[in-house]
Parts: C-alpha cells; sequence; structure tokens
C-alpha cells in the first residue's frame, strides 16, 4: 500500500483572500497546495505538537474548501499503490 501522508501541512491559509484550502489524501492536493501556495500572502502553517489540525484563529468568514473523489475510486487506488 502506498503512503498518504501529505505531511505536517494539512491546509493552506490566505489571509488577503480570505481562503482555507485543506488538503485531503489521494486527490492531487499536493499539486493544489503548490499551485496556492505560490499565491502571495499564502502559508500553511502547522504544529507537529497538536494532533488536532484547526484553523488560525479569527478566521471564521474565510472561504473553506478541499478536494474529494469517489469513495470507490479511492479505495480502489489506495488498494493499488
Amino acid at each position: 500500500m502506498g503512503h498518504s501522508n501529505v505531511g505536517w501541512e494539512v491546509m493552506v491559509v490566505n489571509d488577503f483572500y480570505k481562503f482555507i484550502y485543506f488538503l485531503m489524501p489521494r486527490t492531487a492536493s499536493r499539486a493544489i497546495k503548490k499551485s496556492l501556495l505560490s499565491i502571495r500572502w499564502s502559508y500553511a502553517p502547522h504544529d507537529p505538537k497538536r494532533h488536532v489540525f484547526l484553523p488560525p484563529d479569527n478566521t471564521q468568514d474565510y472561504f473553506s474548501f478541499c478536494g474529494q473523489r469517489n469513495p470507490f475510486q479511492r479505495v480502489v487506488s489506495h488498494y493499488r499503490y
């Protein structure tokens, strides 16, 4: 079975455009993360001491989103790779 670890950075935050992108394994999230981090004022907050990843404070009015796959295709992909 393959790795689905995306590292400690599980979200991308942009304070100027007010969005939060949450990374989901096996949904092209690393490519999307790389693209979003190229936008000015974007960053990937992380705290390796925390086991629960929460958005930074004062982001209640931010647009949040993530990618999702068909659950069956995700299982097949996880099995194959």
